[in-house]
């Protein structure tokens, strides 16, 4: 049995299972969960879950354990997603028949994420992830793996600059993803419009293109090409971006209404959550 502990994870649900090429990846909470969660809130990180699969052990092959990690890898960053914290392995438990001295270093570190919303899953977490054994081509087409390990860095933001230049990266991912899928170039925001009209979702307003465009050039969030903007304005394009990579997600992973996206990055929130040392 492989088991190991889960940081970070702060859901409803006392446990839920994960269907997996090697059996189910069982995740249950600790018996310390409440007093770990109030240490999450003020800043530190925490074992919150253990994740276990009964079919992997040290006398499995050796690449089905790596199979095996890397499907625990996208779970874990798929529960960031959900969660808006990095949800990550910390490292085997005392019970696991597999031990490791150190986790690979494709896993993310442990990092203390706090002031963003979750997601609703009005269907619970374990029916968000009944299709998990299917997303894997998603996961190459649209590059999520290294999409989401950005977007959780973003949101390790000090500053609304650094969440904003973490969307900026993001948004080049899904351009290149759109080049490979449809075999032929694309500029920036013709790469975003393009996956806009692949997903049905309403495409960004050119202020994004704007702003990113200031951001990188001139070092400011509202210069040239986006002027005179106050930091209401600015706060409103990035709550307007990190909406649509919510829908982005959802649709690439095609969550349908297991999952409700769309408006969970306001505005007002950002705005007075952040700082800026641009505007």
């Amino acid at each position: 049995m492989l088991e190991l502990n889960v940081t970070n994870l702060v859901l409803n649900e006392l446990r839920f299972d994960v269907p997996s090429r090697y059996g189910n990846w069982h995740f249950e909470r600790l018996p310390a969960y409440p007093q770990q969660v109030d240490s999450l809130g003020a800043g530190q990180c925490a074992n919150t879950y253990f994740a276990q699969n009964s079919g992997l052990s040290s006398a499995s092959d050796t690449l089905d354990i790596e199979g095996g990690i890397y499907e625990l890898l996208d779970i874990c960053l798929v529960l960031s997603f959900v969660t808006a914290k990095c949800v990550t392995p910390s490292g085997s438990t005392p019970r696991s028949d597999l031990a490791f001295l150190s986790l690979p270093q494709h896993f993310l570190p442990p990092r203390s994420i706090v002031g963003f919303r979750a997601l609703d899953c009005p269907n619970g977490i374990e029916t968000l992830f009944r299709n998990f054994l299917s997303w894997p081509q998603s996961f190459a087409d649209f590059s999520i793996r290294l999409f989401l390990s950005l977007w959780v860095s973003g949101l390790t933001a000090f500053t609304l600059e650094d969440i904003f230049i973490r969307t900026a990266v993001n948004m080049d991912i899904v351009k290149q993803s759109e080049i490979r899928l449809l075999g032929r170039d694309f500029r920036y925001y013709p790469g975003m419009e393009a996956a806009s009209k692949r997903f049905a979702i309403p495409p960004l307003s050119p202020d994004y293109k704007n702003m990113r465009n200031d951001l990188l050039h001139e070092g400011r969030l509202s210069g040239s090409k986006y002027a005179n903007k106050s930091k209401t304005e600015v706060a409103t394009t990035i709550a307007e971006v990190l909406n649509w990579i919510d829908l982005y997600i959802s649709s690439a992973l095609n969550l349908g209404g297991d999952v409700t996206v769309g408006a969970r990055w306001k505005a007002a929130e950002l705005e007075h959550g952040l700082p800026s040392l641009s505007l």
